[in-house]
């Protein structure tokens, strides 16, 4: 039976709500339209790794701490997304890597 839609992706990762997950995912789609979205648990950071790629472009990645995603329900997770430039911050910053934990946006 084939797993749903994003499942062989999630590996190991614990049990994180998926509706959490998803607005990480809009968020980055709407930041970045034409992107490639690819996601794996980090087990090391204890976060979800969203690794965007186009061609011609530095990869970006965004790691989003399984506490932020723990203690959020989507909705406020949006609204965190968006009042922390997410999408901006990650454009600019340098290396274009950047980790979402509950103090805000680091650089990593």
């Amino acid at each position: 039976m084939p797993n749903p839609a994003g499942a062989a992706i999630l590996g190991d990762m614990p049990k994180i709500d998926r509706a959490c997950l998803d607005a990480v995912r809009q968020h980055l789609k709407q930041c970045f339209p034409d992107w490639a979205v690819d996601e794996r648990w980090d087990g090391n950071r204890e976060a979800q790794s969203f690794r965007l790629t186009k061609p011609s472009e530095p990869v970006h990645l965004l790691e989003v701490r399984r506490n932020v995603l723990d203690n959020h329900r989507p909705e406020e997770l949006s609204v965190l997304l968006k009042y922390q430039a997410v999408g901006q911050s990650l454009a600019h910053a340098e290396g274009h890597r950047l980790l979402l934990s509950a103090r805000g946006l680091e650089p990593i």
